[in-house]
């Protein structure tokens, strides 16, 4: 976890190794084994560095940035543009040191190779197992959604943010003066609030630092084939024909939740019996499963067939055209998941 400052005498002389993550979040409690201090090594030069493991240098700079600006005593969010490691979490971000339940941090931002999303980093989200998120603004129900743990993380969470949730919320943090992110209901309820002040200018450096959000997730692949295949026939005047499953599950990318790939392959159209197949091969589209439900779409082209190799890696037979060639010699293209993006990594 990472946490504001209580004094700002913490940045006084020299501190070494965990003792200066002691010293930032004013207590040893989270200095255990696998803790955020526990990953952090003596330099040499008497400050404690991190290990280069993904996100985790970024958060020692964005935990330095934000005990500066709460040792001033300026509650307010404040942007991170660039941490010192490129894995590292940046954006709009907000900590507060609750008398209840520990410090926590709000961050509307990006770790790398992640599209536009909400961050936080709370502790006691990782001891209450409390998972399901409102997140109002002044009073109104602005998103209701599932966190998941960040990989390599105790109590980091996050949520990648859709396109369609992404420009209302926006709007909303930049107007208000208030927001809540409130964690289920009933006896375990926990809420997490604080003012807006700053949030604009920090939401402008956010989305300037972080991929675009990225459409919503689908919940089921074969509904949407079967929509579009029976849109098409209709403009022709058919009905469509499903003699069997457009769209089945496969391991894409080498870790849970299976993926969805649809081949257009069939005759769903009476009088078109190569509606989505022609010289290049038949229509394909790629769904990866996410963590909290549902389907994101990775890659829509026609394509002889692929097959998976470890490592989340895919190999397509494609036509000629896609290695810029003519005549009847093919191509094979090679993707690879790094990280949530499904990367083009050689043609041949």
């Amino acid at each position: 976890g990472f946490a504001p400052s209580r004094s700002p005498r913490v940045f006084l002389g020299k501190m070494k190794g965990c003792g200066f993550w002691r010293a930032l979040v004013g207590s040893g409690a989270w200095c255990g084994p696998g803790s955020l201090c526990d990953r952090v090594r003596d330099d040499g030069q008497g400050m404690g560095v991190m290990t280069d493991r993904s996100l985790r240098t970024g958060l020692i700079a964005l935990a330095l940035l934000l005990a500066a600006t709460f040792a001033a005593g300026a509650q307010t969010w404040a942007p991170v543009v660039t941490p010192s490691n490129a894995n590292g979490l940046k954006g709009a971000t907000y900590c507060a040191d609750s008398p209840y339940f520990g410090d926590y941090c709000v961050v509307l931002g990006c770790a790398e190779q992640r599209p536009l999303g909400l961050y936080v980093s709370a502790p006691v989200l990782a001891r209450n197992g409390l998972r399901t998120a409102a997140l109002s603004v002044d009073g109104r129900p602005q998103a209701r959604f599932e966190v998941v743990q960040y990989p390599g993380t105790s109590d980091l969470f996050y949520r990648d943010l859709d396109r369609d949730t992404a420009q209302p919320l926006l709007a909303a943090l930049r107007r208000g003066r208030a927001f809540s992110l409130h964690f289920q209901d009933g006896s375990d309820a926990l809420t997490l609030s604080g003012t807006l002040r700053g949030s604009a200018r920090s939401l402008d450096v956010a989305l300037r630092a972080c991929p675009a959000p990225r459409p919503a997730p689908v919940a089921n692949p074969e509904v949407i084939a079967r929509a579009e295949i029976s849109k098409d026939c209709a403009s022709l005047g058919q009905a469509a024909v499903f003699n069997e499953s457009v769209s089945y599950q496969i391991d894409l990318d080498g870790v849970p939740p299976y993926d969805v790939v649809a081949e257009y392959g069939h005759q769903y159209c009476p009088a078109a019996t190569t509606f989505y197949c022609g010289s290049g091969g038949c229509r394909h589209v790629f769904y990866q499963g996410l963590p909290e439900g549902g389907y994101r779409e990775i890659f829509w082209d026609t394509i002889h067939g692929f097959e998976t190799a470890p490592g989340g890696t895919v190999v397509m037979e494609a036509h000629g055209n896609a290695c810029n060639r003519v005549g009847a010699a093919g191509c094979t293209l090679t993707y690879r998941f790094e990280g949530d993006n499904f990367r083009l990594i050689s043609r041949q």
